[in-house]
């Protein structure tokens, strides 16, 4: 649409959070650049849908062990990461791999379905959204078993006058999944001030 505009991030102040609409599985990608901004006080999620069972995928942050953590399938798996409290993570979660700034962390493969979706910045813990990062989001991708269905990109809506991702794969837009809204930081093209 001609009223999007590109954005380099969205930024959540610990409130706003992407629903995806997608109801993650084992063989389920998910590709993000993130950084958590400020000091992090209690865990955190990048993204995460977990069933009440406990079986999950997703990365957030442990605050009891002041570590960047990955789950897959049971928490009970449990790897933790090298990467700072607030650097920017380029995170590549493949099935039963995550590699994240470079360090692998490989996971048992097993078989699970989430009956929640997936949601970006937060937990979706029982369909219940929590555990929500101040943070940037510089893009996501989501792959259901090799293929795309999200492609995610910052951008700022004039029309409705609020920052969210574009979905170039759907044509779709999310804004906030909360009632409040993120912000964000505009591409401004050569030759405009």
């Amino acid at each position: 649409s001609s009223d999007l505009y590109p954005c380099e991030y969205i930024y959540s102040d610990g409130n706003a959070y992407i629903d995806t609409g997608y109801k993650h599985n084992n063989n389920t990608r998910v590709q993000m650049k993130a950084q958590a901004v400020g000091a992090i006080t209690g865990n955190v999620f990048l993204f995460d849908g977990p069933n009440a069972d406990g079986t999950r995928k997703g990365v957030f942050y442990q605050v009891s062990k002041n570590s960047w953590a990955v789950d897959y399938a049971k928490s009970t798996a449990r790897q933790y990461l090298s990467a700072g409290a607030n650097d920017v993570l380029e995170i590549d979660f493949d099935k039963n791999v995550c590699t994240v700034n470079g360090e692998t962390k490989t996971f048992t493969a097993s078989s699970f379905q989430s009956t929640v979706n997936l949601t970006l910045l937060c937990s979706n813990y029982g369909d219940t959204p929590q555990a929500f990062t101040k943070a940037k989001l510089y893009h996501c991708a989501i792959w259901d078993n090799d293929v795309l269905i999200r492609y995610y990109v910052p951008c700022f809506d004039a029309i409705m006058g609020t920052f969210g991702l574009y979905d170039t794969k759907n044509n779709v837009f999310y804004s906030s999944a909360s009632d409040i809204d993120f912000k964000g930081k505009l591409i401004v093209p050569a030759g405009y001030s």
